[in-house]
């Protein structure tokens, strides 16, 4: 989870409100190894791509991250490469996402068809997918949120941690 200040971050901060509170988090991305080094695979702008995690995470206020307890480590493997695959076939981002997201949150109205687009993803939904879809990980399953999206914040309004653990920033040496 990426914590941002840009327009957009703060936008988003602001649109996934809950109960008078400004979300914290406003950017979701999938880490994995590969010959030693962290990579972040993340939708954004330009789509779907990797980049170095020490590079995402140098422009951001605040980083954190979290990680899938229920599965084998073999099953995190096949889920982050299925994400890498994904993400390599150039989904683009889904601005449409984001008016969906205000909505629901401000007047709680559920859009049928405002962003709906299974080859666009939102960063936290592309996330959510991996963890939430691939593994899967109740916490963050449709049937638990009852919602059509995840965002950022919701990694933390609905973590269960019998099922993921919150890795602080000093647990990364």
């Amino acid at each position: 989870l990426i914590r941002g200040n840009s327009l957009l971050a703060r936008l988003i901060n602001y649109g996934d409100r809950e109960n008078g509170i400004n979300a914290y988090w406003n950017h979701a991305l999938v880490v994995m190894a590969d010959q030693g080094r962290l990579l972040a695979l993340e939708s954004e702008a330009h789509g779907v791509r990797p980049d170095f995690l020490s590079g995402v995470i140098s422009g951001s206020l605040d980083f954190s991250i979290l990680r899938p307890l229920v599965c084998n480590q073999a099953k995190i493997d096949e889920c982050v490469n299925a994400a890498f695959a994904d993400g390599e076939a150039g989904i683009p981002y889904n601005y449409g996402m984001l008016p969906k997201v205000l909505l629901y949150r401000k007047f709680g109205w559920s859009i049928k068809g405002l962003g709906d687009n299974l080859h666009r993803d939102i960063c936290s939904v592309y996330a959510g997918w991996t963890y939430g879809g691939l593994l899967p990980i109740s916490c963050w399953s449709q049937s638990v949120i009852k919602q059509d999206f995840i965002t950022p914040q919701d990694f933390i309004r609905f973590l269960d941690t019998k099922q993921v653990s919150w890795m602080a920033v000093e647990k990364l040496d």
